[in-house]
């Protein structure tokens, strides 16, 4: 199985409403009843309501009991009341889901490989050249980047329809025709376990802090894989403290927008280097050395 083949293992709109409604039975719901009320059979025949819903009780989102009652495996905090608020939880759930090391035991399965053929492609993904980046020719820079070392990433045009669904949902790209990376709303979504409002942290320990929570960024072990089977230079140079293109993006973008603040200093080796469409933006933010989470 694999999560990037949508006809088999379901879609991410389909997930967002199964988990909407088992949250609703805190005791669980019978799994026909689920099923009735979410994919009705006389307007839904595909089977991709319970395509996803096996998917994800063998990913350990949802418990099965024997009586076959279904129940989110970990109960939220506090159930979000808006459909907003359920878009954004709902993605974030997954996403831990998805990156837990229980579910990528094998980076490189090519069967039975839980949630790593989407999380290979991730971090596959947001090590590329934002800008550069171009969904249509995905396969073909694979086959550049991967060779014949034995690896692969997506392999074909199916898995490459997955990843274009489940990028934007979890919030590390979206989708304007082209799948642009970003992933600013990934970011924004763990900015709580990393920051605290008010107060300044040390920029090489944020992304440290980042990594472990989001290992498909920079310096995380899904990441570090992944490019330590890569063709030697298909990612270009790029010094210890320079930062990605993705992951530069993001950070602009929360910086813009007010979500943290960077302090700069021109000792190039200090702090971290952000990394624009022309490579260091030294002109403009120099090199940050402590970011803040902004009061809100």
């Amino acid at each position: 199985m694999s999560l990037l083949n949508l006809t088999n293992d379901g879609f991410p709109h389909i997930l967002l409403v199964l988990y909407k409604e088992i949250a609703k039975h805190s005791d669980g719901i019978p799994k026909k009843d689920l099923l009735d009320i979410v994919a009705p059979k006389d307007v839904v025949q595909d089977g991709k309501a319970a395509n996803t819903l096996t998917r994800w009780i063998g990913l350990g989102l949802f418990e099965e009991s024997p009586k076959k009652s279904i129940k989110l495996a970990l109960a939220p905090k506090a159930i979000p009341e808006t459909d907003g608020e359920w878009r954004n939880f709902v993605p974030q759930v997954v996403m831990h889901q998805v990156l837990i090391a229980a579910n990528n035991a094998d980076l490189w399965a090519t069967e039975d490989n839980k949630a790593a053929d989407l999380t290979r492609s991730l971090a596959w993904m947001l090590a590329q050249n934002a800008y550069t980046f171009s969904y249509s020719n995905m396969e073909d820079l694979e086959r550049r980047q991967l060779g014949d070392g034995g690896h692969w990433v997506m392999q074909n045009g199916t898995r490459r329809t997955g990843l274009r669904r489940w990028a934007p949902f979890l919030g590390f790209a979206h989708d304007t025709g082209e799948l642009v990376i970003d992933p600013t709303k990934a970011i924004h979504r763990v900015l709580p376990h990393i920051l605290t409002p008010g107060r300044s942290t040390d920029a090489a320990a944020f992304i440290k802090d980042l990594s472990s929570h989001l290992p498909v960024l920079d310096g995380g072990t899904y990441r570090m894989e992944v490019e330590r089977v890569l063709a030697a230079g298909s990612l270009g140079e790029r010094a210890a403290h320079e930062l990605s293109t993705s992951l530069s993006r993001a950070l602009f973008c929360l910086h813009k927008f007010g979500v943290i603040a960077f302090e700069r200093a021109d000792d190039k080796n200090s702090g971290v280097l952000l990394t624009g469409r022309d490579g260091p933006i030294r002109p403009l933010w120099r090199t940050v050395t402590l970011i803040e989470g902004m009061v809100k």
